[in-house]
C-alpha cells in the first residue's frame, strides 16, 4: 500500500505532544480494517491531519474536546505556529505553554473559532456535532470557498433539532457530503462528536475539496443502455464517489467504442483539412480525419457525451449526422464566415476537462469485441487497447488512474480471458472486477447462497448471473455495481490517489 508518511504534529491528545512513526499496514491497535472508520483514521493520520492518543492507540470512541478540533483545523490549513505563538491571551484557560495553544490563537485571530465568552475559550469541554458543522462552514468562509447548501433537510428526522444557529452549518456540510446520517439517518446534532466521527468528517472536507472522480467508458460506465433500459440507478462512478466523497462525473456511452471514447477525451486527435463555416447556422458537411491508424467511425453514433459542444478554429458548434451518411458542423451562434484550408485539430467537449484534481479511470474496449478480428487474434487487439488506454493517460496527464479490465461475460466471450495482457502493461494500476465477482466471498458479503446456476457461470468463466443485469446479462446489477464500487475504491485508497 502506498502511503505518505511524514513527521506528525500531536493533534488530538490534551496530555503532551507525541510524534512518532507506526506500521504501515495498521497504524493503531484498535483501529481494524473491519471497521468502518478504517479509511478515515488511516486518511487523517497518513495527513498529518490527526494523531493517536499514544502510539499504538487512536481511541476511536473518545470524545473531542474543542481545542482538539481547533487543532485539526490548524493542521488543515498548515500553519507555521511560529507565526502563532503570544505571550498573553484573552483566554484564562488557555495555557500558552500547551501544544493547542497556537492552534488557539490562529483561531481567535482569524475568527473561525470564537471563545464560549470574551474570556474562557471552553478548554477540555466537548464540541458538539452542530458545532463542527458551525466551524466548518465558517473555515470554508475564511478560506474563500464557493458555499454549497442545501435547504432540504427533510431525510433526516431529528432536523428539527438542530439549533437555529447550527442550521446553515447542516446545509452547508450535508450538501458536500461532509455530515450523513447514521443508521437511522439520524444527524445527532447535538450529540458529543467522537474520534472516529471527527476523522470521518475531516476526511470528508479534504476529499470534496481535493479529488474529483472522472471516469471514460461504455455502458458499463453509463449504467444505461440508451433506448433499452435503465440498468442502475447507481453506476459504479456515482457510487465510487459517495464512498470517496468527491465530485464524480461519468463520461460513458453505450455503445461506444475503445476509439470513440478516447476521441471524446482527448487521447485521440480528430482534424478537419479543409472547411468553411457559414456565417449563418446552416449545418454543412465535413470530413473528419482521426490520427493515423484510429476511425472516426462511430464517435457520436451512441451519444455526444464528451462530444459536443465541440470547437474548431474558434468556432463552437455541434457534430451531427454519423460516419455512414457523413459528417456534418453546425455552429451553435451566428457569426462571421471562417474559411479553414490547412489541417486544425477539432477541440472535443471532454478535452476542456480540467484533471489536475482528477482520479482518471477508464472502463473501455467491450465494444471492441463485436469485431471478429477481435477473437481471431485477442493478443494483438489487447495490446492495441492498452495504446488506446495509455494515449487518454497520457493527455490526461495524471499519474492518478485506475484501468478496469473486461468483465468476463458472455457477450465478449473468450476476450476476458486475455486480461493479462492488460494486468503486464498496467501493473498496479490494473484493475480486475472478475476474480472476486466469481468467488464465493462475494456471496457471502452480500449475505447470499450461491446458486446451481452460479456455480455453472462460475466454472464455464463467466460472472454468475446472480451479479448481472437481468434481462441481456451483459453488465451487472445494482448488487454489481456496488461490488464494482467497492473494487475501484479500494484501489483507489490503496494506491494513494486520495488526496
Amino acid at each position: 500500500m502506498k502511503r505518505i508518511i511524514s513527521l506528525l504534529l500531536a493533534v488530538l491528545t490534551v496530555m503532551s505532544v507525541c510524534v512518532f512513526t507506526v506500521s504501515a499496514d495498521e497504524p493503531f491497535d484498535d483501529v481494524k480494517e473491519n471497521h468502518w472508520y478504517y479509511r478515515a483514521v488511516e486518511y487523517c493520520y497518513n495527513n498529518g491531519l490527526m494523531n493517536g492518543m499514544s502510539d499504538t492507540t487512536f481511541v476511536p470512541s473518545g470524545k473531542v474536546t474543542r481545542e482538539q478540533f481547533v487543532k485539526t483545523l490548524a493542521n488543515m490549513e498548515g500553519i507555521n505556529e511560529a507565526d502563532y505563538k503570544v505571550t498573553e491571551t484573552p483566554f484564562k484557560d488557555v495555557r500558552l505553554d500547551m501544544w493547542y495553544a497556537p492552534a488557539v490563537e490562529w483561531a481567535r485571530q482569524t475568527g473561525i473559532v470564537a471563545g464560549l465568552s470574551e474570556d474562557s475559550f471552553g478548554i477540555a469541554k466537548p464540541v458538539t456535532r452542530e458545532q463542527i458543522a458551525r466551524l466548518l462552514r465558517g473555515y470554508a468562509e475564511y478560506k474563500g470557498k464557493e458555499i454549497k447548501e442545501t435547504n432540504d433537510l427533510s431525510a433526516f428526522p431529528d432536523a428539527d433539532k438542530i439549533s437555529p444557529w447550527a442550521l446553515d452549518g447542516f446545509k452547508y456540510a450535508i450538501a458536500n457530503g461532509i455530515f450523513k446520517g447514521n443508521a437511522a439517518n439520524e444527524l445527532n446534532p447535538r450529540g458529543n462528536a467522537t474520534r472516529a466521527e471527527l476523522a470521518t468528517i475531516l476526511k470528508a472536507v479534504r476529499a470534496y475539496e481535493n479529488n474529483v472522480l472522472v471516469a471514460w467508458g461504455d455502458s458499463l460506465t453509463q449504467g444505461i443502455i440508451e433506448g433499452f433500459h435503465d440498468i442502475s440507478d447507481n453506476p459504479y462512478p456515482e457510487n465510487t464517489g459517495k464512498i470517496l466523497n468527491a465530485p464524480a462525473y461519468n463520461f460513458g456511452i453505450g455503445g461506444d467504442t475503445a476509439e470513440a471514447i478516447a476521441i471524446r477525451q482527448g487521447g485521440i486527435a480528430i482534424y478537419v483539412d479543409s472547411l468553411t463555416i457559414p456565417a449563418d447556422k446552416t449545418p454543412v458537411a465535413i470530413d473528419i480525419r482521426a490520427e493515423e491508424g484510429y476511425t472516426t467511425k462511430n464517435i457520436n453514433e451512441n451519444g455526444d457525451k464528451g462530444l459536443n459542444p465541440v470547437t474548431i478554429d474558434g468556432i463552437k458548434g455541434n457534430i451531427i449526422g454519423d460516419w455512414e451518411e457523413g459528417y456534418k458542423f453546425q455552429r451553435l451562434e451566428a457569426g462571421e464566415e471562417k474559411v479553414i484550408t490547412s489541417e486544425t485539430r477539432i477541440i472535443t467537449d471532454g478535452m476542456g476537462f480540467d484533471y489536475s484534481k482528477a482520479i482518471l479511470v477508464i472502463c473501455s474496449g467491450a465494444n471492441n469485441t463485436k469485431d471478429e478480428a477481435w477473437h481471431d487474434d485477442p493478443v494483438t487487439h489487447m495490446q492495441y487497447l492498452c495504446q488506446i488506454q495509455q494515449k487518454m493517460v497520457d493527455y490526461a496527464g495524471t499519474d492518478n488512474f485506475v484501468i478496469i479490465g473486461l468483465p468476463k461475460v458472455r457477450f465478449m466471450q473468450k476476450i476476458p480471458n486475455y486480461n493479462y495482457i492488460l494486468e503486464d502493461y498496467w501493473g498496479e494500476h490494473y484493475l480486475s472486477v472478475n476474480e472476486y465477482m466469481m468467488s464465493e466471498q462475494a456471496f457471502i458479503d452480500n449475505g447470499l447462497k450461491m446458486a446451481g446456476r452460479d456455480k455453472k457461470d462460475i466454472a464455464e468463466g463467466y460472472i454468475p448471473r446472480t451479479f448481472l443485469d437481468s434481462l441481456q446479462q451483459l453488465h451487472p446489477n445494482q448488487m454489481g455495481y456496488d461490488m464494482m464500487s467497492k473494487l475501484v475504491s479500494d484501489r483507489i485508497y490503496d494506491l494513494g490517489y486520495l488526496k
